[in-house]
């Protein structure tokens, strides 16, 4: 009789937990999530998701863990949530739910909860759980939109203080698998009196497989036609070492120059050039302060080294550069802002939003010779820095108290 007894009870509990793991997956889902998939073991909700609705990573962690104190209940003991970004896994968050619950709920303070919850980049072991569960709401084979906006400029005299080229800046971006997504970029001029070039052409039309190797090492692939009129191929490694507070990073190009001028007609020479480098970062997260240094070879031939300093406040970044090769010197700064909106819509098919970041650069030389490179377009490892484990703990204090 005790054995049918415990036989039902368990039946029961189980089918509750599943009905929670249902609701939480629908509420996620209507909120415009992807990828996710859940599933408990030991009192523990597993629960895995992306984020392409909220534009900063942590309002979206925000969210989610708001939803799921709002929909798990005291069945469940802790809450483990795997972060992607692209489909791949990136940042494990843990925490004891009802410490979860207060915290939302305003009766217990931040510090109260941060210190029982964990993030990390190492995300292996957490992965391999997820194994054979479904996915609800996939990102695979829809179309963003992003609109951005491009600004370079030249400082003159007196006569002519500042020249500027302007360009709206639309991509069509679509992720066709884990990791791997197509994207072209395309610059409208609005503005210009900076160049000779006054016709609207493609900046960027690539493929990008990005992957994650065991634990906390990165690569990149990018294959296709780069800024400054550069076409080939481009490969980025980094690997992480004490979470992200030391990261070293290599980067190697193929190319060959190409455009498309003012009739759309393909120019090119077979002439390649070869760039690669190597660095350190270090990452002192009391003040979200990145101190870069790397050496290598560079787009004009010229070898040497970099040195950068760059704060973020969030979504903000803030620089300095300086950089020595057998060609001159160079120093300046760059700061990111984003653009405007905490939520876009939520994906779908086709779905048309704000860009990601504004980005202007300052040179003291007025030169990017010394030291350039190209932009391969949107950069899986920069956009690795959202993710960041102190990055995510120190937002959830502003945005998940709100």
């Amino acid at each position: 009789m005790m054995k049918n007894i415990l036989f039902i009870f368990t039946l029961l509990i189980s089918f509750l937990v599943s009905s929670q793991e249902n609701t939480l997956i629908k509420a996620l889902h209507e909120d415009g999530f992807e990828n996710l998939q859940s599933f408990t073991a030991a009192e523990t909700l597993y629960l895995s998701y992306e984020n392409n609705r909220y534009r900063f990573q942590g309002r979206g962690l925000a969210e989610v863990l708001k939803i799921a104190s709002k929909e798990v209940s005291g069945l469940v003991k802790d809450l483990v949530v795997l972060i992607k970004y692209k489909d791949i896994p990136v940042t494990v968050v843990k925490t004891d739910l009802e410490t979860l619950k207060k915290y939302v709920s305003g009766a217990v303070s931040y510090e109260a909860w941060a210190i029982q919850a964990s993030f990390s980049l190492s995300t292996d072991k957490v992965y391999a759980k997820f194994e054979g569960q479904e996915t609800v709401n996939s990102s695979f084979y829809k179309a963003d939109i992003p609109v951005g906006v491009n600004l370079e400029y030249a400082l003159g005299d007196f006569t002519d203080g500042v020249k500027i080229d302007l360009n709206l800046t639309p991509e069509l971006r679509t992720v066709l698998g884990k990791g791997l997504t197509a994207s072209f970029e395309y610059h409208t001029r609005v503005a210009n009196d900076l160049t000779e070039y006054n016709y609207s052409s493609p900046n960027v039309l690539k493929a990008s497989q990005d992957i994650r190797l065991t634990e906390n090492k990165f690569l990149s692939f990018n294959f296709g036609y780069f800024s400054s009129q550069r076409f080939g191929l481009n490969v980025r490694y980094i690997n992480y070492v004490l979470e992200e507070r030391l990261a070293f990073h290599m980067n190697y190009g193929l190319t060959q120059f190409a455009y498309l001028n003012e009739d759309l007609e393909l120019k090119y020479n077979t002439y390649e050039r070869q760039i690669y480098s190597a660095g350190l970062t270090y990452r002192i997260n009391k003040f979200d302060t990145d101190i870069s240094a790397e050496y290598g070879k560079y787009l004009e031939f010229d070898i040497g080294y970099k040195v950068s300093v760059q704060r973020q406040f969030n979504e903000v970044f803030i620089g300095f550069f300086f950089t020595k090769t057998n060609s001159g010197e160079n120093l300046g700064f760059n700061f990111q802002v984003p653009f405007f909106g905490n939520k876009y819509l939520k994906p779908n098919r086709v779905r048309v939003r704000p860009g990601d970041q504004f980005i202007l650069d300052y040179n003291y030389s007025g030169s990017n010779d010394v030291g350039s490179t190209y932009n391969t377009g949107e950069n899986f490892q920069n956009n690795l820095k959202e993710f960041y484990p102190q990055v995510l703990k120190k937002s959830l204090k502003k945005i998940l108290a709100q």
